[in-house]
């Protein structure tokens, strides 16, 4: 593809073009449906939920990291 792009490309690059502009197009639609299909949930405010959101926001202002753990089924994820 660098040749292609570079305009040194010896072979026939008009089909280069149409497969790229086929390619391109398929992955855009791919995109959208994604998009459209995995939307975000909603954020439900929970205890633990809030203590992660808390913890990332100190390590985020500290500049440091931190350790989110629990026992199965608390809401980690």
């Amino acid at each position: 593809m660098s040749l292609w792009f570079a305009g040194k490309y010896a072979g026939n690059t008009q089909a280069v073009a149409e497969k790229l502009t086929r390619w391109l197009s398929a992955k855009q639609e791919s995109d959208t449906k994604a998009s459209i299909r995995f939307a975000a949930p909603s954020w439900e405010a929970t205890p633990t939920g809030n203590n992660i959101i808390n913890a990332l926001k100190y390590a985020q202002h500290a500049g440091d990291m931190t350790l989110i753990f629990g026992g199965a089924g608390v809401g980690k994820t």
